[in-house]
C-alpha cells in the first residue's frame, strides 16, 4: 500500500488536481525529492577534493532550488498559489532569522553563507536549502513509501561499500577521504545513518501488506546495517540499535507471532554474523579491519568551546561555518590528551553546541524550539494518523540521533523531508493568494537566484578540480600550475592559498639548488618568494582570526631567515598571534621557541619549549627542543633530565629511540663534567605549567597594524617561469592548515630537530 500522507486531510484543497496522463510538476517535484533521498547517502564525484560534503551539500541544494521553482509554477499553472498556514513555518521562520543574523554578524561573512573546504554544510546556503525543502515537502502530494523505499535503496548501496572496507577492501575512489571506509562522512555519521534506516526497514519488513519489491528491500537493508552497527562495536550505537529494535518487537508483537520463522531468519543472520564479526579469533580469521573512528570533541570539550564563544559573541554567535575558530580560541587543554591533538576541529560534539557557538542564544533558541515542535508534530502524528507513523518514527530518530551522534548531511536531509511531510498532517489550515503574478515573479527571482548559485558552484567545482588535479600529479611544476589554477579560480578559500604560499617556497627552495645559478634563475628565485610573503599577509589580512592563516605566514617568514633582514621578526609575530588565538597548542610554542634558539636567545627558546611540553607533558618534541635549548644553554643536569622523558616517550623499536640513546651518554657526560654549576643556575627555568590568559583580541588588533598589506590578491602565472621537475608526493594537506605530515607532533613521531 502506498501512503500518502494527506489523503485524509482536510487540508487536501492545497494540492492541484492534474491529469495523471501527462507529466506534472508534482510528479517531477516527487522524482527530484525520490532521487535526492537515494543518491544522499553515497553521492560523491571523484573530480573533487573534497567529494563527500561539498556534493552533498550542492546535491541537496540545487533539488531544493528546482522543487521551489516547479512549485511556484505548478501554482502559476493553477492561477492562485496556495500554501499552509503561516503558523507552521514558525520554526522555519526562527532558524532563517536566525541564519541570517548570524551571517551578518560573522566573523567572516563569505564562509558564513557560502561554506568553506570540508566545511560546506555548515553556511547560509545549506540552511536556505534545507528550509526550502521542508516547506515544499509540506505543501505538494508526496507518497511516502516511494521516499523511504528510495532512502533504504540508498542507503544499501552505501552500506556494501562500507562493509566491502570494513572487511580489509580497498576501493581506489575512496583514497583521499578521512575515514576511507564509508560513502556518508565520519565514523558517526555512517553509524547514525545505519541505525536508523536499520529501524526503519525492519519496521517497514513487519508490515503485512507492503509490496513484495519493498519487503525486499527492507530485508536487505536492515540486514546489512544491523550487521555494520554490531560490527563497529560502538558500545553507544549498539544500545540504541537493540534499544529501537526490542520497541518494535514489542508495538509488533502480534505480527511476529503470526509469522514467527519469517521474521525470526534475518534476526538470527544478524545475529550469527554480528557474533563471528565481534570474537577476536573469527575477526583475525576473516580479515576484519579494525574499526577507524573518526577524530571528534567530546560533549564535554565541545560545552567549553560553545560557552567561550558566547562569551565573545553572546547574541548571534561568531557566525556560520567558524566553528574552527571558536575551537582555536578556546581549545581545552584537556584535547592534548588526544590521540589527534594536532588537528583541529571544525564540528562540534552535536549540533546544539554549533549554533550556540556560531548563532548565538538567539541560533539556540531556534534550534530547541524546532526540536521541539518537531516532537509536538510527531507525538500528534502518533495519537491520529496510523499512515504516517513511519515519516513521524524517522524524523523523531533523525533528530535524536544526530543529538547522539553529531551534525549529519544525510539525516538533516531526512529530518527536513520528514518534517514538511508531518506538516501536511499537522496544519488543516491553508493561505490561498489569488493573483497569477504572483507565483510567476517568485519563480523567476528562486530561478535567478539558483543561476547565481550555479555560477559559484561552478568556480568551486573547478577550483576543486584543479586542486585535486595538482594534488595527484608527479612533478613539481604541474602540482604548482594546479594550485595556481585553484587559488585564481576561488581566491577566497584559504587552503588553496596557504598551499600556494608553500609550493612558491618549495619552488624557490628547488631552483636554488641548481648549480652556477643563472641572473633569470635568481630573479625567478625572487619572484617565487615574493609571491609567498604576498599571499601571507594576503591570507592574514582576509582572515585574521585564522590560526591557520598566521601559521602559513609563520612558516614563510621563518623559511627565508638569514636570507631576508627582518624575517625572524615577522614569523616570531605571526607565530606569537597563533599562540594568542590558540594559546593551548603546544606546537606553537615549539614554533616560537624554535626562532629564539636560532638566533641564540636560550632563554626564551626554554621559557616557550617549557610552555609547550607544561600543555602536553607527553610531548616528545618539545622535551627534545627542550633538551637542547638547556644543554646549549649550560644548563646539563636539566638538559639530561628532559632528554631522559624523550627516551620514556618514543618506542625502543626504531632509529629515534637509537639517536635519543646515544645523546643521552653525551649529555650525561657533559653533565658528569660540568664544573660551572652556577651558569646553570643562572638560567631560570619555568616550570612546566600553562601561561595566564591575555587579551587576544586587543594585542592581535595592534599587531595586524603592522602587518603589510597585500596589493593584490588573485596571483597569475608569471611567463617563461622554468619550474624544476622534482618528483613530489601526492599528501594531501590538512584542510585544517595543521601540518601537511600527519604524524610530526605526534609523541611517536619523528623528533624535530632544534633550528640550527
Amino acid at each position: 500500500m502506498q501512503t500518502i500522507l494527506s489523503e485524509n486531510n482536510s487540508a487536501s484543497n492545497v494540492y492541484v488536481d492534474e491529469d495523471k496522463k501527462k507529466l506534472t510538476p508534482t510528479q517531477v517535484i516527487e522524482f527530484l525529492y525520490v532521487s535526492l533521498l537515494f543518491l544522499i547517502p553515497f553521492f560523491f564525484l571523484p573530480i573533487t577534493n573534497d567529494f563527500l560534503v561539498l556534493n552533498k551539500t550542492f546535491l541537496t541544494v540545487f533539488v531544493a532550488g528546482l522543487s521551489l521553482i516547479l512549485f511556484f509554477f505548478q501554482a502559476f499553472r493553477k492561477g492562485s498559489l496556495t500554501i499552509r498556514d503561516f503558523k507552521v513555518y514558525l520554526p522555519f521562520g526562527l532558524l532563517l532569522v536566525a541564519a541570517l543574523a548570524s551571517t551578518y554578524f560573522s566573523t567572516d561573512r563569505y564562509t558564513s553563507v557560502f561554506g568553506s573546504f570540508y566545511n560546506y554544510n555548515n553556511s547560509l546556503l545549506f540552511w536556505v536549502a534545507l528550509i526550502i525543502i521542508g516547506f515544499v515537502a509540506s505543501n505538494v502530494r508526496l507518497r511516502t513509501s516511494k521516499l523511504l523505499t528510495a532512502l533504504m535503496s540508498g542507503t544499501i548501496v552505501t552500506s556494501l561499500v562500507a562493509l566491502f572496507s570494513l572487511y580489509g577492501g580497498k576501493l581506489p575512489f575512496l583514497s583521499r577521504t578521512v575515514t576511507s571506509s564509508n560513502l556518508v562522512g565520519t565514523s558517526t555519521n555512517v553509524i547514525a545513518l545505519f541505525i536508523l534506516v536499520s529501524l526503519l526497514s525492519f519496521n517497514e519488513y513487519l508490515k503485512t501488506d507492503n509490496h513484495k519489491f519493498s519487503k525486499v528491500i527492507s530485508l536487505i537493508a536492515f540486514v546489512l546495517t544491523s550487521i555494520y552497527v554490531f560490527s563497529t562495536m560502538n558500545v553507544m550505537a549498539i544500545v540504541v540499535l537493540i534499544v529501537g529494535l526490542l520497541y518494535l518487537g514489542v508495538t509488533n508483537y502480534d505480527s511476529i507471532t503470526r509469522n514467527l520463522v519469517k521474521f525470526a531468519v534475518p534476526v538470527i543472520v544478524v545475529v550469527i554474523v554480528s557474533a563471528m564479526n565481534l570474537l577476536p579469533s573469527t575477526r583475525s580469521m576473516m580479515g576484519l579491519a579494525t574499526y577507524a573512528e573518526s577524530p571528534a570533541l567530546s560533549f564535554s570539550q565541545s560545552w567549553y568551546v560553545a560557552v567561550s564563544a558566547i562569551r565573545s559573541y553572546p547574541y548571534t554567535g561568531s557566525g556560520l561555518g567558524t566553528f574552527m575558530n571558536d575551537f582555536s580560541q578556546a581549545r581545552p587543554e584537556s584535547y592534548n590528551n588526544e590521540t589527534f591533538w594536532n588537528a583541529r576541529m571544525n564540528a562540534p560534539y552535536n549540533d546544539v553546541f554549533m549554533w550556540l557557538a556560531t548563532a548565538g542564544l538567539l541560533g539556540v533558541f531556534a534550534y530547541i524550539y524546532f526540536g521541539f515542535d518537531l516532537l509536538k508534530s510527531a507525538l500528534r502524528v502518533f495519537k491520529e494518523n496510523q499512515g504516517s507513523r513511519n515519516v513521524a518514527m524517522v524524523a523523531i530518530l533523525s533528530f535524536v540521533l544526530m543529538l547522539l551522534f553529531g551534525s549529519n548531511i544525510v539525516l538533516y536531509v531526512v529530518l527536513f523531508v520528514c518534517y514538511g511531510l508531518l506538516l501536511q498532517v499537522r496544519s488543516s489550515n491553508v493561505n490561498n493568494f489569488g493573483s497569477r503574478f504572483l507565483p510567476l515573479g517568485l519563480a523567476l527571482v528562486t530561478l535567478a537566484l539558483l543561476v547565481f548559485v550555479g555560477y559559484k558552484a561552478s568556480r568551486v567545482y573547478a577550483a576543486q578540480y584543479h586542486y585535486t588535479k595538482a594534488l595527484l600529479s608527479g612533478t613539481l611544476s604541474e602540482r604548482y600550475n594546479g594550485i595556481l589554477r585553484a587559488v585564481n579560480t576561488e581566491p577566497y578559500e584559504d587552503v588553496y592559498r596557504r598551499d600556494f604560499v608553500g609550493i612558491n617556497l618549495l619552488v624557490a627552495s628547488a631552483l636554488s639548488r641548481s648549480e652556477n645559478l643563472t641572473d633569470e634563475q635568481k630573479e625567478q628565485i625572487v619572484t617565487r618568494v615574493k609571491l609567498a610573503l604576498l599571499n601571507a599577509n594576503a591570507l592574514v589580512q582576509r582572515s585574521p582570526m585564522s590560526v591557520a592563516n598566521w601559521e602559513a605566514r609563520g612558516n614563510a617568514f621563518k623559511s627565508i631567515i638569514g636570507l631576508v633582514e627582518g624575517a625572524d621578526t615577522a614569523a616570531l609575530q605571526s607565530y606569537s598571534n597563533a599562540s594568542r588565538l590558540e594559546k593551548t597548542n603546544p606546537r606553537l610554542y615549539v614554533e616560537i621557541g624554535g626562532i629564539a634558539y636560532r638566533a641564540k636567545n636560550y632563554q626564551v627558546a626554554v621559557n616557550n619549549f617549557a610552555t609547550a611540553v607544561g600543555y602536553k607533558p607527553d610531548y616528545a618534541n618539545g622535551h627534545y627542543n627542550l633538551a637542547h635549548a638547556l644543554k646549549d644553554a649550560g644548563a646539563f643536569a636539566q638538559a639530561y633530565t628532559q632528554l631522559e622523558i624523550v627516551s620514556r616517550l618514543v618506542p625502543n623499536d626504531n632509529a629515534v629511540y637509537e639517536k635519543v640513546s646515544k645523546e643521552l651518554e653525551e649529555f650525561k657526560k657533559l653533565r658528569d663534567d660540568q664544573v660551572a654549576a652556577e651558569q646553570a643556575k643562572k638560567l631560570e627555568v619555568p616550570a612546566a605549567a600553562a601561561p595566564t590568559d591575555v587579551e587576544r583580541k586587543t594585542q592581535l588588533d595592534e599587531e595586524l597594524k603592522t602587518t603589510q598589506e597585500p596589493t593584490e590578491t588573485d596571483v597569475k602565472p608569471t611567463e617563461g617561469v622554468e619550474i624544476p621537475k622534482d618528483e613530489v608526493s601526492g599528501i594531501t594537506p590538512n584542510a585544517d592548515g595543521s601540518n601537511v605530515n600527519e604524524n610530526e607532533g605526534e609523541t611517536e613521531a619523528p623528533l624535530a630537530k632544534p633550528a640550527e
